[in-house]
């Protein structure tokens, strides 16, 4: 039973940390991207390599601090 339990407490863990790594990934995409807008990267092949449309990429950016 203790392993189970185990198992249990290891999956809801990883679980509770999922989001705080998707927010971090995301954050550094947004600013990866404003790095790219600042060094003049043309918004179409930055958008291709986020695999992002133009309109999500400039919504993204919209969050450039």
């Amino acid at each position: 039973m203790e392993k189970h339990l185990k198992t249990i407490r290891t999956a809801i863990s990883d679980a509770e940390r999922q989001p705080t790594r998707q927010d971090r990934a995301h954050a550094d995409l947004v600013q990866a991207l404003c790095e790219a807008m600042a060094a003049q990267v043309p918004p179409a092949d930055a958008a291709a390599a986020a695999n992002m449309s133009l309109s999500e990429l400039f919504n993204t950016l919209r969050k450039c601090s």
